[in-house]
């Protein structure tokens, strides 16, 4: 038997194996683990040269493909991390995580925050509960949660990572990742939304919000803005993002930039001072949004 057909007979036969099992969702390999074994093969391959006992260089083709099976494995269907990169692969089964909560007129105010990266995310207000939405993911993990007191409530969706590390992906045509958020019109609304990598849109339009804070690196998106209560706050920090915001027409700004390497639309702004630009009538008006705008390599309109 050639000593090249019997190792990849084996790897196929074994890499073969490891995907039936993982269509028939029984396994779950810890693929940090695996990865770090990958000195092995070296050490066997190094094995192979030394030793000239038949029955041992078989023994050792048969573990080494075995391993590299494994790894290869590992790579395709799970995430695993290489010092403080941590890679996906976008052929992971879809999961999903839902939050519901009904609505009760005593919450007078409601927080959201997001953290959201790698799809498609949208956010709107058509539901009767207070919160009703999910998140269908393949790359990365979610978790949904929330804490509700007397008059307040406060909702998260989280990404679960092991440790701080820098997410990066392998992703095919189709978005891996998908939210889609109802939120109810009554309460007053604070919301803080961090997407990376990630298309997005935002139907704020019905909806009553004191503060609203959007962190975007590498992404497009689109904000619809409602009527703001005295002064609003708008957060925007932008990195490589395009974002579209679309304010009430008789609604007054004042729009606080420091932008770098990006264009900023402030058509229809005074220039106040030199990052400072407002809407004629600002003064005079009680309720109005200021928008602080920090933004790098980035394009953002105002409409």
């Amino acid at each position: 038997m050639k000593t090249n057909n019997f190792f990849w007979g084996i790897f196929l036969t074994v890499l073969g194996i490891l995907f039936l099992i993982d269509n028939l969702s029984i396994l779950n390999i810890d693929a940090d683990f695996l990865l770090n074994l990958w000195p092995l093969i070296l050490i066997f391959v190094g094995l192979k040269l030394i030793i000239k006992n038949q029955i041992l260089t078989n023994l050792i083709l048969i573990i080494t493909s075995t391993l590299l099976a494994l790894i290869v494995y590992a790579f395709v269907f799970n995430p695993f991390s290489c010092g403080d990169v941590r890679i996906y692969r976008d052929m992971k089964k879809e999961k999903k995580e839902t939050i519901s909560h009904f609505y009760s007129p005593q919450i007078k105010d409601a927080k959201l925050n997001l953290s959201f990266s790698f799809g498609k995310m949208t956010i709107n207000s058509n539901t009767d509960k207070l919160i009703d939405g999910e998140v269908r993911y393949k790359a990365s993990e979610y978790n949904f949660d929330g804490e509700i007191s007397d008059t307040s409530a406060l909702f998260f969706l989280i990404q679960k990572e092991k440790g701080k590390s820098v997410a990066t992906i392998f992703q095919s045509r189709k978005k891996t990742n998908f939210l889609n958020l109802h939120l109810n019109q009554n309460p007053i609304w604070e919301i803080k939304v961090n997407a990376d990598i990630s298309d997005f849109d935002l139907d704020l339009s019905s909806l009553k919000s004191k503060e609203i804070k959007i962190e975007s690196n590498f992404s497009s998106g689109k904000i619809n803005i409602g009527k703001p209560i005295s002064e609003s706050r708008i957060y925007l920090d932008l990195n490589f993002t395009n974002l579209k915001i679309d304010l009430p027409d008789d609604v007054d700004v004042e729009v606080i930039t420091d932008k770098n390497f990006s264009n900023v639309d402030l058509i229809g702004l005074e220039q106040i001072e030199k990052n400072i630009y407002r809407s004629k009538n600002f003064d005079r008006t009680k309720d109005h949004f200021v928008i602080e705008l920090s933004s790098n390599f980035s394009s953002v309109s105002f409409h």
